[in-house]
């Protein structure tokens, strides 16, 4: 076999020319990787391997580890692995997956649980592991970590863009977007950075968007149950707008231009973008709300000069 070895890498080498580079361990490596051909591959990942013990490198020997050698070799590669890195949980999750496979459940369990028992109350922790979990599919663990993770973080990082991603990953899109929303009672400001997430998450041109009638159905019973609280009012109000259905945006944001005494400011910015979305109806009725108010209202003359350009748009355009 070492005989064949050199044939086909001085063929190689001619195959370069005269000018080429010597073949890497590297090269050499990936060439019987690719083939399928481990036990090649296994020489050379394991000395590439002593000189980085990056991922990269760990599992491709690993992989090669579990093709050509005994159980016990995978194990103490893992091992080794994870005492060079003692604080990359994916090691150790990964160490309980090969138990799992050589029928050893109990010690992947121990593994599993004291992982999840010794996480501190560090959000950075509980992210990594929660995410560790995630990568070697561990769904029923990652959902453990995060329950703790709460009760340990309690106030401090309540976890809620986790949950949802995990909620989501699972189908599961009622508990999703219940999380997305208790994000805003914990901060306001991460409205922008929901809406953001929530257009990719939910098809606004789609009639029967199952995503769509929940997270509606979650902001109807927010705002009747917390009517002092804005925050929901203006999603549920972004929310018909994305769907461009202006004239059920119109009575939420009439209502609340009422509470919060804006004097008509946040109709008129609706009535602005009826009219970039030449929903003329909706912007008429919206700068009349405006002009109703009365001359003293301070955004009275371009309530007023919105009227007349929108009811000059209703002639022409509307033909």
């Amino acid at each position: 076999m070492k005989s064949m070895k050199w044939i086909w890498l001085v063929v190689l080498f001619i195959g370069f020319g005269a000018g080429a580079q010597p073949v890497s361990d590297q090269q050499l490596a990936q060439h019987y990787f690719d083939n399928e051909e481990f036990d090649k591959a296994y020489e050379y990942y394991e000395r590439l391997y002593e000189m980085d013990r990056s991922k990269h490198y760990f599992n491709r020997l690993l992989i090669c580890t579990k093709q050509t050698l005994e159980d016990k070799d995978v194990e103490k590669l893992l091992k080794k692995q994870i005492n060079f890195f003692p604080n990359d949980q994916e090691y150790e999750i990964q160490l309980a997956k090969h138990y799992e496979f050589t029928q050893k459940q109990s010690k992947a369990d121990k593994i599993y649980e004291s992982l999840i028992d010794k996480m501190r109350a560090n959000s950075r922790e509980v992210i990594n592991l929660y995410n560790a979990f995630k990568a070697q599919g561990k769904n029923e663990y990652a959902l453990q970590t995060l329950q703790r993770g709460r009760k340990l973080l309690k106030q401090t990082y309540p976890l809620n863009f986790q949950f949802a991603e995990y909620y989501g990953s699972q189908g599961d899109t009622e508990n999703m977007m219940q999380e997305y929303l208790d994000l805003l009672d914990y901060h306001a400001s991460y409205k922008t950075s929901l809406q953001r997430i929530l257009m990719n998450q939910i098809d606004f041109t789609a009639e029967d968007s199952k995503e769509y009638d929940i997270l509606k159905t979650a902001l109807l019973e927010r705002t009747q149950s917390s009517p002092g609280n804005m925050v929901y009012a203006e999603m549920l109000t972004w929310l018909f707008v994305q769907r461009q259905n202006f004239a059920a945006a119109f009575v939420h944001v009439k209502a609340m231009d009422k509470r919060t005494k804006s004097d008509g400011r946040m109709v008129y910015d609706l009535g602005m973008t009826c009219i970039e979305n030449k929903d003329y109806t909706t912007a008429r009725k919206a700068f009349k709300y405006v002009v109703d108010l009365g001359d003293k209202s301070p955004i009275y003359v371009r309530g007023y000069n919105a009227l007349l350009n929108v009811r000059f748009l209703e002639v022409t355009q509307q033909r």
